[in-house]
C-alpha cells in the first residue's frame, strides 16, 4: 500500500457529537430501523469500526452509517453520552466513496437457521430468555419462537437452508416435537400438498383450529385452557392461535357464555330471547322488527367510537402493508379478529343508540349468537315470526268475517305445504326474479344501491333482505334446493346470460379491468345488472317471509311466465286436495274435477299437469302480491325462452276437458325509461 493511503487509513476515536452522516455515503437517506441493532450495540459493545472522512470540522460517516444511528438511539435512551467515544477508521475524501460502497457490498448476511442455533447455544450455556431478548432487541416471544424452530428436525432446517422449503413451511414443523414425525409428514407429502396449511393439518390430526370454528374465537383459547382443555399453541399465530382436541368442552364453554349474555339481555325485560350458536342472515330474516327511537352519541362514546375506529385501521393497514408476507396465517388472522372485534364493539355502542319502551319489550325479543367472525351478535326488538304469521292470521280472518257480513264470496283456507316445497317453490321464484331483473338494469342497480346502504349507513338494519353481496354466486344454491329448477324458463335465462358473457370476458381475471374500461356505460350497467341478478337468494322455509317483495312489484314480476305445476315442480308433492283445490281455482269444470278425484294420487297428479299447463294457475306462494300505488317498472322474459314443463306420457284421452275461466295473464310490457337509466336509442 503506498505510503500516502497508510497515513490516512488510521483507527481513532471521535466523540460521538463530532459525528455526521456524509453526502458521501451511499446509503445516505437510509431510514430503516435501528432498534435491535441498538440493543446489540449496548449490550455487546462496539465489534466494528466506522470509516469516517475529514469534513466540516468534525468527521461524517461514509461506512456505518446504521451503526451511527444506533449510537444517536442509545444517546436519546440515556445508555451513553453525547461524548461517548467511537471507533473510527479514517479515510481520504477520494477513497471515501468507493470505501462507502465496500462497505454496503461483498457482505453475506447470517442465515435465519444460524440465528436459531445461536439463541439455542445461549439458552443451553444458562442465559434466560429475557436477556437474550434485552441483548438483541427483540421480544421474548421472538426468542421463543426461535428456540422451537431450532427443534426442528436438522435433515428439515437443511432443507430449509438449500432454499427446499420457505420459513412458514419450516414453522409448520413447530407444532410438534417429535421430529420423526416431522420427517414422515415432510417425505410423505405429495409436492403440491406441502404448503404450510397441509403440513399444520397433518401434524395435528385429531384437532381442530381455534380459529377456524366460530366458538373458538368466541371463546378463545385462555378460558378454554383455564377449563382444562388441551392445546397444541402455535407460537407463529396470534394469542389465540392454537389447535384444540376436546370440541364438547369448547362448545360447552360458548353455550355457557351466550346463555350469561342471554340472561343479561332476559333482564332488560324482552318477551323472549333466542340463543343460536351461529348467527346469520337465515336465522334472522323471519323476524319481524320492532321501529326503536334512536338518540345521538355522547362525547364519552363519541371517543371510544374514534378510538375503535382507529385500532380497525390500524390492523387493516397492518394487513394491507404486508407485500412481502412476512406476516404468518395465525398473524393475519389475529389482525383480522382485532379489527372485527373493533368494529363490533362499534356497532355494539350503535345498537346501544336505539331505545325501547316497555310496551315494545313486551310485545318483541332479543336474538342473540356467534357471528362468522367469532363475535357476538346481538338484535333487539325482534318479533317472532309466529307472532307476525298470528298478527296476519288474525288480520285474514277479520277481512273473512267482513265479507261474510256483507255477503260477498270468500276465499276458502288454502291447503298447507310443507317447509321442504316452500323452499322449493320460493327458491324458483328467486331465480324468476335474478332472470327478470336482467331486463331492468335500473332496478338491479337500485337494488344493489339500497343494500349497500342499508349495511353502510343505516345502523338498526338486520339481515340482507335477500340480495347476499359475495363473490360467489347464489344460481348453484337455488338448484340444489329446487331439483325441478334446470328444466325453468329462468335457468335457461341466467344460464344463457351468463355463457355469452364467458365468451366475451377475457380469460385473465387481471385482464378484467382494462377490458370494461372500454366498454361503453350501458354495457357496464349490464354487467352489473347480471351480477346484482346472480347474487340473489330469497328462498325461505317460511311462507309468511318475502324477500324483496317490493323488487318484485317495481318490475312486475309474474311467475307464470317462468313456472308450470308439474307433478316435479309441485303436484307430486301436496295432498289430493291441494290439487283438486288448484284445479277449482285454474277453471277446470266442477263434472270433470268430480272425475279426476276419483282418480289415486298419482294419476290424479299426472291429470293435472295436463289441465294446468299454460292455465297461468300458481300456488299461493308464487302469486304476485298487490303492487304499491305508483307506477311499475316492467320488464320481460326474453322472448327466445320458452316456458319448459316435464314430458308428458301418453295416455288415453277421457271426457275431462279444462275451462279457460282463468286465462294466463298476459305478460306487462317492458317500460325502457324505467327499466333502463338512459335513453334506449343510446344503446348500440
Amino acid at each position: 500500500m503506498p505510503k500516502a493511503q497508510k497515513s490516512q487509513d488510521r483507527i481513532i476515536t471521535v466523540p460521538l457529537n463530532q459525528l455526521h452522516i456524509s453526502p458521501l455515503n451511499v446509503r445516505f437517506e437510509d431510514t430503516s430501523d435501528v432498534t435491535e441493532l441498538a440493543a446489540l450495540l449496548h449490550s455487546q459493545g462496539q465489534l466494528q469500526n466506522m470509516i469516517v472522512v475529514p469534513e466540516d470540522g468534525n468527521h461524517g460517516v461514509v461506512g456505518g452509517g446504521r451503526r451511527y444511528r444506533a449510537f444517536k438511539v442509545l444517546e436519546q435512551q440515556g445508555k451513553v453520552p453525547a461524548d461517548h467515544p467511537v471507533f473510527c477508521l479514517v479515510t481520504t475524501e477520494e477513497r471515501a466513496f468507493a470505501a462507502s460502497v465496500a462497505e454496503n457490498t461483498g457482505r453475506a448476511p447470517m442465515h435465519p437457521a444460524d440465528e436459531f442455533y445461536a439463541f439455542k447455544v445461549l439458552v443451553e450455556n444458562g442465559t434466560p430468555i429475557e436477556d437474550i431478548a434485552a441483548e438483541f432487541g427483540c421480544t421474548p416471544l421472538v426468542v421463543k419462537r426461535r428456540l422451537l424452530l431450532a427443534k426442528v428436525a436438522p435433515e428439515l432446517v437443511e432443507i430449509y437452508r438449500a432454499g427446499g422449503m420457505n420459513l412458514e413451511q419450516l414453522q409448520a414443523f413447530t407444532l410438534t416435537d417429535d421430529q420423526d414425525l416431522q420427517c414422515k409428514v415432510w417425505h410423505g407429502a405429495q409436492h403440491y400438498a406441502r404448503h404450510a396449511h397441509s403440513l399444520r393439518q397433518a401434524l395435528t390430526k385429531g384437532k381442530t383450529e381455534a380459529t377456524s370454528v366460530r366458538a373458538g374465537k368466541f371463546v378463545g383459547l385462555a378460558a378454554y385452557e383455564a377449563a382444562g382443555g388441551a392445546v397444541v399453541r402455535d407460537l407463529f399465530g396470534g394469542a389465540d392461535s392454537g389447535y384444540i382436541a376436546d370440541m364438547a368442552l369448547l362448545h360447552s364453554l360458548a353455550a355457557d357464555k351466550l346463555e350469561e349474555a342471554a340472561n343479561a339481555l332476559r333482564a332488560e325485560g324482552w318477551s323472549f330471547v333466542k340463543v343460536f350458536p351461529e348467527l346469520g342472515w337465515n336465522e334472522t330474516s323471519g323476524y319481524g322488527r320492532s321501529k326503536p327511537k334512536v338518540r345521538q352519541f355522547t362525547d364519552e362514546e363519541k371517543s371510544e367510537v374514534a378510538a375503535l375506529e382507529e385500532i380497525a385501521r390500524a390492523a387493516n393497514d397492518a394487513i394491507e402493508a404486508d407485500e412481502d408476507e412476512e406476516l404468518t396465517e395465525g398473524e393475519r388472522d389475529e389482525l383480522e379478529y382485532k379489527a372485527t372485534k373493533a368494529m363490533a364493539r362499534i356497532n355494539e355502542l350503535k345498537g346501544s343508540l336505539e331505545e325501547f319502551s316497555d310496551r315494545q319489550k313486551k310485545a318483541s325479543g332479543a336474538v342473540i349468537g356467534i357471528d362468522h367472525y367469532g363475535v357476538l351478535e346481538i338484535h333487539r326488538g325482534m318479533i317472532d315470526p309466529k307472532a307476525v304469521a298470528e298478527k296476519e292470521k288474525a288480520k285474514a280472518q277479520a277481512e273473512k268475517a267482513k265479507k261474510i257480513a256483507a255477503g260477498e264470496p270468500v276465499d276458502e283456507d288454502k291447503a298447507a305445504v310443507s317447509e321442504a316445497l316452500t323452499r322449493k317453490l320460493t327458491a324458483n321464484r328467486s331465480a324468476a326474479l335474478s332472470a327478470h331483473l336482467l331486463e331492468a338494469p335500473r332496478v338491479a342497480l337500485d337494488l344493489l344501491c339500497a343494500s349497500l346502504l342499508a349495511k353502510v349507513i343505516y345502523s338498526g338494519f338486520y339481515g340482507s333482505g335477500g340480495l347476499l353481496i359475495s363473490p360467489n354466486e347464489q344460481l348453484s344454491s337455488l338448484s340444489s334446493t329446487a331439483d325441478d329448477m334446470e328444466q325453468g324458463a329462468a335457468w335457461l335465462a341466467l344460464t344463457e346470460r351468463r355463457a355469452r358473457l364467458q365468451k366475451e370476458l377475457p380469460e385473465d381475471p387481471a385482464k378484467l379491468f382494462a377490458w370494461i374500461s372500454d366498454r361503453d356505460v350501458l354495457e357496464v350497467i349490464e354487467l352489473l345488472s347480471f351480477c346484482t341478478a346472480a347474487c340473489i337468494n330469497t328462498t325461505t322455509g317460511n311462507d309468511h317471509v318475502r324477500p324483496l317483495e317490493n323488487v318484485e312489484q317495481a318490475i312486475g314480476l309474474n311467475m307464470s311466465d317462468w313456472w308450470q305445476p308439474t307433478r316435479k315442480s309441485y303436484l307430486n308433492q301436496v295432498a289430493k286436495p291441494a290439487i283438486i283445490q288448484a284445479l277449482v281455482e285454474a277453471g277446470v269444470g266442477e263434472i270433470a274435477i268430480k272425475q279426476v278425484d276419483k282418480l289415486k294420487k298419482a294419476d290424479l297428479a299426472q291429470k293435472a299437469e295436463e289441465l294446468l299447463a299454460d292455465s297461468g294457475w300458481l300456488p299461493p306462494l308464487l302469486r304476485s302480491k298487490e303492487a304499491p300505488a305508483k307506477a311499475k317498472r316492467a320488464a320481460k322474459p326474453p322472448a327466445a325462452v320458452k316456458t319448459t314443463s316435464s314430458a308428458k306420457p301418453a295416455a288415453k284421452k277421457t271426457a275431462v276437458t279444462k275451462v279457460a275461466a282463468n286465462p294466463k295473464p298476459k305478460r306487462t310490457p317492458m317500460d325502457p325509461a324505467a327499466a333502463w337509466p338512459f335513453p334506449t336509442d343510446a344503446r348500440p
